[in-house]
């Protein structure tokens, strides 16, 4: 603690009532800078955790974030640049009024929040069967390649699994708006 500035520095804990928030790591001038861990309850119904890299309050650096929002949870791990993720393992779990579940997994570059450039991504879908009322996979999605603002764009291939009516199919080649 710098008392003639009033800032924080080297390695404390700052919880902030007003935001919910409680951050342990380390300070520099009074900012989250180097390594730390933060929990933040935005609502009711979403929480964000982040642990890592820091530079002047942002996340910057290699880091692992994991957000729950209502009925959805997002993980991300690897390279983030001025809180945005840029390269690394995202996981998205999304159910739907408990009738079906989509797990996408991409690894690769982001710009902008979305996948961009050379990238892997998998989605698998689940919904309840009327038969049995068991999960059952619905759903399968591969596609390894380019990407461009969040869409399939330029060379790939892909392969896709409809399980339910028995139809797959896979292609090849250039890509066009997903």
């Amino acid at each position: 603690y710098d008392n003639t500035n009033f800032l924080f520095a080297g390695l404390g804990t700052l919880y902030k009532k007003y935001t919910n928030s409680i951050y342990q790591g380390t300070f520099r001038m009074g900012k989250k800078h180097g390594l730390g861990i933060q929990f933040k309850q935005v609502s009711d119904s979403y929480f964000k955790y982040y642990t890592g890299e820091w530079t002047n309050n942002t996340y910057d650096g290699y880091g692992f974030s994991f957000e729950i929002k209502k009925n959805a949870i997002t993980i991300k791990k690897g390279l983030f640049e001025r809180n945005h993720f840029i390269s690394g393992e995202y996981y998205s779990f999304y159910e739907n009024n408990n009738r079906m579940l989509e797990i996408v997994k991409f690894e690769g570059n982001f710009k902008d929040d979305k996948y961009d450039s050379i990238g892997v991504l998998n989605k698998v879908s689940y919904g309840i069967s009327k038969k049995t009322g068991q999960w059952e996979m619905l759903d399968e999605y591969d596609y390894k390649g380019m990407f461009r603002e969040g869409k399939e764009e330029g060379q790939g291939e892909s392969k896709r699994s409809l399980k339910t009516v028995g139809y797959s199919y896979s292609y090849q080649g250039n890509f066009e708006n997903g």
